[in-house]
C-alpha cells in the first residue's frame, strides 16, 4: 500500500496540467472574441505570466518554487482582474483621474518614434530630465513601440505583472527571517490590500517604483546574509532604475542599502547604526570646513523647505499642473523649525492614517474598505511586529527603517497624502507589511493555535490524508478481491 502523502503528491500532480489546459483554453476563447486592443492586453499577459514562472522554475527547492509560482499566479490573476472589471466598468476615471491618463503621451510618442523620432530612454538620464521623473513615460512609449496597438488595459497589465512581482518579493524577504506561514499572511495582505491593487491595475509608475523600493532591501539584507555578488548587482540595477521614474527615492534606497549593509552584521545594529550616521554627518562638516565640499547647507536647507511649502500649498490648493488638490492642506510654515516639526507629526499622521472618519466624503468613501483594513494591520500585526522585530530582529527593524523614514519624513513635509488611491502610503506598505509578517510570527508563537494560516493548513492536510488513507485502503481491497 502506498503511503497516503505520496498519493497526494500524485494527485496534485495529476490535477496541476489539467487546471493548466482549462485556463490555457479559457484564454483562447477569450482572445477570439474579445476586440483587438483587449486581444493584445491578453497576450501581455500570456508573455508576462510565462516569463515569471519560467524564472521562479529555476528554483532549486521544490516546496519553495511551488510556492513561488501559486503566489504569483494568484496575485497576477486577482490584479488583472481587477483592472479589467475597473477599466470596462469606467471607475478607473474615478480612481486614477487625469494621472491615469498619461498613458496617452506614452502613446503618441510611440507614434513619433515610428514617424522616424530620435528622443529614447538615455535621454532620460541627461541633464535636468533626471529630475522630471519621466523614465515610467518612455518606458511605456518602448512598450508601445513594440506592441504597435493603441490598448491602455495592456499597459494596466503589464503593471499587474509588476504588482504580482512585489508581492512574491515580501513573502521572500519576510521568509529569510520569519516562518513560512506568517511570510504567507504578509503576501495575502499585499494581494488583497486595496491600495496595491489599484496602484497595480492604473497606468502609472507607482507599480514599478513600488517593486524596485522592495526589491532594493531584499538585495541589501540578502548580500548582508550570504554576501552573493549577484544581490549587490540586483541592488545597484534598482537604484539605476529609480532614478529614471522617481529621483529621489533612488537616493533613499542608496543612503537606505548602505546603512542596512553597515549595520546588519553587527552585534549591536542600533549602535552601529547610529555612529554611521554621526561618522557621516562628521566627515561631510570636516570636509565642507576644510572646502573640499563647498556647500551652503543653511541656504541650501533653506531653499529646499521654501520649495517644499511652495509645491504643498500647490497640491494641497488644486493647482492643475502640480495635483489637482490631492494633498493635505496644514497651515504650517515648514521654512521655520516649529513648522516643520509640526508639519512631520502632523503630516505623517496623514500619511499613514487618513483618511478620518470626518473626511469620508465624496469620493472619498471608495477608501473606506482600504482604511479599515490598513487599521487593523496597524493595531493588530504591524505594531506588534515592530516590537516583535525590536527584541528579536533588531538588524531587520533598522533596515527597515532606514528605507521607510527617509520617505515618510519627505512625504510628512511636502504631501502627507496624494489622491484618493494615497500614492505615497502605498510606496511605504511593503516595508509595513515586513512587520505584519514578524507580529503574525509573534502571535504564533506566543498562541500557535491562533494562527490562521496554520489552522487551514492543518484541516487541509487532515483531510487530505484521510481522503488518501481512503482511497489506498479501497485499492488494497479491491486488490485483494
Amino acid at each position: 500500500m502506498r503511503r497516503p502523502e505520496v498519493l497526494e503528491k500524485r494527485n496534485e500532480m495529476k490535477s496541476a496540467p489539467f487546471f493548466a489546459t482549462i485556463a490555457v483554453l479559457a484564454l483562447g476563447c477569450l482572445m477570439g472574441l474579445s476586440p483587438l486592443e483587449d486581444t493584445a492586453a491578453y497576450v501581455v499577459a500570456l508573455i508576462c505570466g510565462a516569463t515569471a514562472i519560467f524564472g521562479f522554475s529555476l528554483v532549486r527547492d521544490k516546496r519553495e518554487r511551488a510556492t513561488l509560482i501559486q503566489l504569483y499566479c494568484v496575485a497576477f490573476v486577482v490584479r488583472m482582474l481587477f483592472a479589467l472589471v475597473a477599466y470596462k466598468a469606467g471607475l478607473m476615471s474615478v480612481l486614477g483621474g487625469s494621472d491615469d491618463e498619461g498613458w496617452l503621451e506614452s502613446w503618441d510618442r510611440a507614434q513619433g518614434w515610428l514617424a522616424g523620432g530620435s528622443d529614447s530612454l538615455a535621454s532620460v538620464y541627461g541633464g535636468d530630465q533626471l529630475r522630471a521623473n519621466n523614465g515610467f513615460k518612455y518606458s511605456a512609449a518602448y512598450f508601445f513601440y513594440f506592441l504597435n496597438i493603441r490598448s491602455q488595459m495592456a499597459l494596466s497589465f503589464f503593471n499587474c505583472f509588476a504588482g504580482a512581482l512585489t508581492v512574491v518579493v515580501i513573502y521572500r524577504l519576510a521568509r529569510d527571517f520569519f516562518s513560512r506561514e506568517s511570510s504567507l499572511v504578509a503576501a495575502a495582505y499585499a494581494m488583497i490590500l486595496p491600495g496595491f491593487l489599484i496602484w497595480s491595475a492604473l497606468t502609472v509608475k507607482e507599480s514599478w517604483v513600488i517593486l524596485f523600493e522592495i526589491t532594493a532591501c531584499f538585495a541589501a539584507t540578502r548580500w548582508s546574509r550570504e554576501r552573493k555578488p549577484i544581490y549587490i548587482l540586483l541592488g545597484i540595477a534598482m537604484i539605476v532604475a529609480t532614478l529614471g521614474f522617481r529621483y529621489y527615492v533612488s537616493l533613499v534606497l542608496f543612503a537606505g542599502g548602505l546603512l542596512c549593509l553597515s549595520c546588519f552584521r553587527s552585534r549591536q545594529p542600533f549602535r552601529t547604526a547610529a555612529w554611521s550616521i554621526l561618522g557621516l554627518v562628521l566627515m561631510f562638516g570636516v570636509l565642507n570646513a576644510a572646502g573640499v565640499v563647498e556647500l551652503d547647507v543653511a541656504s541650501i536647507v533653506q531653499s529646499q523647505l521654501t520649495d517644499a511649502k511652495s509645491f504643498r500649498d500647490a497640491v494641497s490648493s488644486g493647482s492643475p499642473n502640480q495635483g489637482v488638490g490631492s494633498g493635505v492642506r496644514l497651515d504650517y510654515d515648514v521654512t521655520t523649525p516649529g513648522g516643520a516639526l509640526m508639519m512631520v507629526v502632523v503630516g505623517s499622521a496623514y500619511l499613514l492614517l487618513s483618511p478620518f472618519p470626518w473626511q469620508l466624503g465624496g469620493r472619498q468613501i471608495f477608501a473606506l474598505p482600504d482604511v479599515l483594513l490598513w487599521w487593523g494591520l496597524l493595531i493588530f500585526l504591524i505594531a506588534p511586529g515592530a516590537v516583535y522585530a525590536w527584541k528579536n530582529r533588531p538588524a531587520l527593524l533598522i533596515s527597515l527603517l532606514a528605507f521607510v523614514l527617509p520617505l515618510i519624513l519627505l512625504y510628512s513635509l511636502i504631501f502627507g497624502n496624494v489622491g484618493l488611491a494615497y500614492r505615497q502610503r502605498a510606496q511605504l506598505m511593503p516595508f509595513f507589511l515586513i512587520l505584519a509578517a514578524a507580529g503574525s510570527e509573534a502571535r504564533r508563537k506566543k498562541n500557535p493555535n491562533s494562527d490562521v494560516v496554520a489552522q487551514l493548513r492543518r484541516h487541509m492536510s487532515t483531510h487530505a490524508r484521510r481522503d488518501a488513507v481512503s482511497t489506498a485502503t479501497t485499492a488494497s481491497m479491491g486488490a485483494a478481491l
